[in-house]
């Protein structure tokens, strides 16, 4: 690897030591300000919404390419990977927010986690787009303001009409629509379990006895909302932590293994080279060619 350029991850940290837990700004205002951080892999500390008003080539998420047409929003969970094309030129919007900013309570909190588009969709094509910016220029104007007492309040009102608005228009186009029954509660609850508890837990039986159901129910589920069994879920989320610690970290291949919960490196590597048919250390220096 000599001679090579090593990529690693740079977390976001646009949000600023004074924020109230909610920023908007364009993307060009990103460009400018940070264009240090897109010209390497970001991963996202916040929950993030990215509006897209002109088409991308090349973008991807968690190693995967998504295609951005005009108006593309994706919805993005914390701790997710961007790769951004160093040669586009970025038009849009982005809002970052968390979880403390957008939950006043347990409720709110679990509404946010069962969001469709955080929980699955994540991208839909903005059909009311003048109705979208208005609600976002809004937001904007009043993140700029000197903040008061209401500010919070009316910041976060304004962000959860936006979801709900963005939520409605997803489940409505979508005709693989599970989210009023009992599937997709089950996959819902599945997945946050699963992103608690990867370390420690590996099996579908933990993970039912948790939710206080089957293995065959919980079969039933996963596979009617996504096609994919438990343990797939369970193989699918380590195996996207385990390359990004490869890719953007400086991390031993022993360190990654350990700190993904596997008692021995050459379990680690096992996993790893069944799942991707590639040993963790040539995976890792496929990254940096």
């Amino acid at each position: 690897m000599k001679g090579q350029k090593k990529r690693q991850t740079i977390n976001n940290t646009f949000l600023q030591e004074d924020s109230i837990g909610l920023e908007i700004f364009t993307m060009e205002e990103l460009h400018e300000q940070h264009y240090a951080l897109l010209s390497q892999p970001l991963r996202t500390n916040t929950y993030q919404v990215l509006i897209f008003f002109t088409a991308i080539p090349h973008h991807a998420i968690d190693f995967s390419p998504v295609i951005i047409r005009p108006y593309s929003t994706f919805f993005v969970r914390k701790g997710r990977v961007h790769t951004f094309d160093p040669h586009a030129r970025y038009e849009g919007i982005v809002i970052n927010f968390t979880e403390d900013f957008a939950c006043r309570d347990e409720h709110d909190l679990i509404l946010l986690h069962q969001h469709p588009l955080f929980n699955g969709g994540g991208q839909i094509d903005l059909q009311d787009i003048d109705t979208y910016r208005e609600m976002i220029e809004t937001m904007m104007a009043e993140s700029r303001k000197p903040k008061d007492e209401f500010s919070r309040m009316f910041l976060r009102n304004l962000l959860q009409n936006f979801l709900i608005l963005s939520g409605r228009e997803y489940t409505a186009t979508h005709p693989f629509n599970h989210m009023k029954g009992p599937d997709m509660q089950y996959v819902q609850r599945y997945n946050v379990l699963i992103e608690k508890h990867y370390k420690t837990v590996r099996t579908v039986a933990g993970y039912a006895a948790i939710l206080r159901i089957t293995e065959k129910r919980l079969n039933q589920a996963t596979t009617n909302v996504s096609g994919r069994s438990p343990k797939q879920l369970i193989d699918d989320y380590i195996m996207i932590a385990a390359k990004r610690l490869l890719s953007f970290t400086i991390m031993t291949v022993k360190e990654i293994g350990f700190e993904l919960g596997f008692s021995q490196t050459t379990h680690f590597i096992k996993y790893f080279t069944k799942h991707t048919g590639l040993s963790p250390a040539s995976f890792r220096q496929q990254q940096y060619i």
